[in-house]
């Protein structure tokens, strides 16, 4: 599900996003979740199919319809779509290979793949923010399990559940998880330089146009949420590195 501050920094990806794609063009967003980014799309005038794996959290609202698949292939003929766009998605799907070999045979002849990715140092802030991050949970669980709405009795019960449970979330606050699903939090931090990227879209049968970063910088954590500015944040991006990329590829075609 996501959240405002999710949102807000989508929304910012996207604008920059939105110039790449054709205008008034069928777009198909991959990994779409609760439809907020598909249905600015299709406020700017683009026709837009929306999909997500089944089983994605819903949010409270949902934006605009989104198509559920399995995961591996497109539920769509071929060249459907003059651009394909995803935000923030490709690091988790687990079949990578057959996902790329997919959007390709969904893109017109000429069509285009704009993909917002994650970068080193999205990776290295969420890293070293990560104990702060659990810290503040941890406390806030700890407040809400102090007033439990029930009985006392049932809250001397349920307390040794509690804390065991905590003091597990304590131990691992130290050491952050891994973001996708390939890799590990040390592999991550190379699996999502430019570099990488490029190679693995190469690797998977595509022609890289460019790799530019949006200039916004940002963690997983929220640890400031929407207290920094949108320039503040951008003065950041410049001193540490922006925290994602906007890359423009189209499928390298095989002439008859």
């Amino acid at each position: 599900m996501a959240s405002k501050f999710a949102h807000a920094m989508r929304s910012v990806e996207l604008a920059l996003a939105i110039p790449l794609l054709p205008a008034g063009g069928r777009i198909l967003e991959l990994g779409a979740g609760d439809g907020w980014q598909a249905s600015i799309l299709a406020q700017h005038g683009f026709t837009v199919t929306a999909i997500d794996v089944a089983g994605v959290t819903a949010g409270a609202t949902q934006y605009a319809p989104v198509t559920l698949y399995d995961g591996r292939t497109l539920p769509f003929p071929d060249a459907s779509f003059e651009a394909v766009y995803s935000s923030n998605v490709l690091e988790h799907v687990k079949d990578f290979d057959r996902i790329q070999a997919e959007l390709a045979r969904v893109l017109t002849a000429d069509g285009v793949a704009v993909h917002c990715v994650p970068s080193v140092t999205w990776r290295f802030w969420t890293t070293l923010g990560h104990p702060i991050h659990a810290a503040k949970w941890v406390l806030s669980s700890r407040k809400r399990a102090a007033s439990p709405p029930d009985s006392s009795q049932a809250s001397d019960i349920s307390r040794p559940l509690v804390d065991q449970r905590l003091l597990r979330l304590l131990r691992l606050g130290l050491i952050a998880p891994r973001h996708g699903e390939h890799g590990n939090l040390i592999t991550e931090h190379y699996l999502f330089s430019r570099g990488a990227w490029k190679r693995r879209f190469e690797q998977t049968g595509w022609q890289i146009h460019a790799i530019r970063p949006t200039g916004l910088f940002y963690s997983g954590n929220e640890i400031f949420g929407l207290r920094l500015a949108r320039r503040f944040r951008g003065s950041m991006a410049k001193i540490l590195g922006s925290s994602t990329f906007l890359l423009t590829a189209r499928p390298r075609r095989t002439r008859a």
